[in-house]
């Protein structure tokens, strides 16, 4: 198994009384994958989770969010791509940080998807 697949797995096993809950699980990049985060939201369960390109499962995810700018961005700046009840997040702040989640909309302050 990879790392990745193991990694999921656990939190498969974690999580299984969080089902129908509304729970919001938090990952950390070893966890986050798209494939985790869609089968988790069929069963009630949202996420939020850091990217690594190095260490997470990004299958699935657009190339053009997990590759850095051949120009540096400016502090602050970021970029969101969003399908369906998925978002991910990429902003500059002394290095590249990703985010993605189904639990909160980029484009809605406050709000949590429930």
């Amino acid at each position: 198994l990879f790392r990745s697949q193991l990694h999921s797995m656990v939190a498969k096993s974690l999580c299984q009384s969080s089902a129908g809950k509304s729970y919001v699980i938090f990952t950390g990049p070893s966890i986050t994958s798209l494939t985790l985060f869609e089968e988790f939201e069929k069963q009630g369960i949202y996420c939020c989770g850091l990217l690594s390109p190095r260490k997470s499962d990004c299958t699935g995810l657009p190339l053009s969010m997990l590759n850095n700018p051949d120009v540096p961005q400016s502090r602050g700046q970021y970029r969101i791509k969003m399908k369906g009840d998925m978002s991910l997040i990429c902003w500059y702040n002394k290095g590249y940080f990703r985010f993605l989640t189904n639990a909160f909309s980029p484009t809605k302050k406050g709000d949590r998807k429930s």
